[in-house]
């Protein structure tokens, strides 16, 4: 959808429910980040990752109850993918995945 767009600033968005977190990349594509902070709010964990490929910032949201699977902390590293998302580039609404 975006063949005619060079490089870009792109925002990739997806509901908690859709980001899915494990231990190991166990064959699926995503991404292996670097936990930089963990803060518990209400409902939801608010983690700022940090890509090891890159070192580009992440920030998302996951149910708590990720939190006893995973055991979530600064300096751990978790592997990330997306289930459903959609991208935003310069502005615009753009691709979603399902």
């Amino acid at each position: 959808e975006y063949s005619n767009v060079g490089v870009a600033e792109a925002t990739v968005f997806a509901r908690p429910e859709d980001i899915k977190l494990s231990t190991s990349a166990n064959g699926s594509l995503g991404v292996e980040a670097l936990i930089r902070d963990v803060n518990l709010a209400g409902p939801l964990i608010y983690l700022e990752l940090e890509r090891l490929d890159n070192g580009q910032v992440i920030e998302i949201e996951v149910p708590t109850q990720i939190n006893h699977a995973f055991e979530l902390r600064e300096g751990k590293h978790i592997h990330l993918s997306l289930q459903r998302y959609k991208v935003f580039v310069g502005g615009k609404t753009g691709r979603s995945a399902e």
